[in-house]
């Protein structure tokens, strides 16, 4: 017995060091590693995938990038998959184009309109990474000539623009109302129509959109960063996924649940499968 409850102590208490995930609950729903050398991107983790207008591909931060220079990835949404309630965006960009234009690296809804849900920009001029998101801008700089990481996080705990693994800025909230415009990734839409001097020049590696985020609190929404940023070295798709550990408190992979122990009979099983959903204390 008492290496059971020291067991469950050290799964619930001291998170795995292979735990790149760290939130009690949410899921990552899809990842875009960017290998492919053209055409559509495959979603790694779901099935997602993002059409390609003429996207080429150079070296990344791991592996291969999505190469822009005034075509675009994109994905109709009227589901809202890209902007849910709670929600988490990490990508990895690397600007090369040093203009006074704001570039749009991401974009769901169409700039500029009430359709807008959010926008990722690069303002070169003044170093600087801007999300709108619910009509409010949130800014910081980043470096030149290099990779830099971005996350985006609306949640209670944690909301904000991360960059390099630090807080920029508090973002506005989810955007789902009605919102329901497309995906794109390397150019956005004004009036109906491609515009022609925002463009995204660059590269974009390690896309990754994890959904229905619920984070305990600010620490542990800036852990979840720390360990995707990883010292500037980034992780890849198959850190992430190999790091599935049941009873961490994190539903990854073939995981139906995890709630943060491996008892049995308590609505999550010691394999994380569903043994009692309608359990009042089941938690996924």
């Amino acid at each position: 017995m008492k290496k059971i409850i020291l067991l469950i102590f050290f799964l619930i208490i001291i998170p795995p060091s292979n735990a790149y995930v760290t939130f009690k609950k949410g899921y990552l729903a899809s990842y875009w590693d960017m290998e492919e050398t053209e055409g559509t991107r495959y979603d790694s983790k779901g099935n997602t995938n993002l059409f390609s207008s003429g996207v080429s591909s150079l070296s990344g931060k791991v592996g291969k990038s999505a190469s822009f220079n005034g075509n675009y990835l994109y994905r109709s949404d009227s589901s809202n998959y890209f902007s849910p309630d709670k929600f988490a965006i990490s990508v990895w960009i690397y600007s090369s184009d040093y203009g006074t234009y704001h570039r749009i690296a991401l974009n769901k809804g169409e700039f500029g309109s009430e359709s807008l849900c959010y926008a990722l920009t690069f303002r070169d001029y003044a170093t600087s990474v801007n999300f709108l998101n619910s009509g409010s801008w949130s800014s910081g700089n980043y470096n030149q000539y290099d990779w830099n990481h971005i996350v985006i996080i609306v949640s209670e705990q944690g909301n904000g623009l991360y960059i390099n693994g630090i807080k920029a800025g508090i973002i506005g909230t989810s955007c789902q109302n009605g919102k329901t415009g497309n995906f794109y990734m390397g150019r956005e839409i004004k009036s109906g129509n491609f515009a022609t001097g925002d463009y995204f020049k660059g590269r974009i590696d390690e896309f990754g959109l994890w959904r229905g985020i619920n984070f305990f609190d600010n620490q542990e929404a800036e852990d979840f960063v720390s360990s995707l940023y990883n010292n500037g070295e980034g992780v890849s798709y198959d850190t992430i996924i190999n790091s599935v550990v049941c009873g961490d408190g994190i539903r990854q992979s073939d995981e139906q649940c995890d709630d943060g122990n491996i008892i049995n009979n308590d609505g999550c099983s010691s394999t994380c499968q569903e043994d009692c959903p309608s359990c009042p204390q089941y938690s996924p």
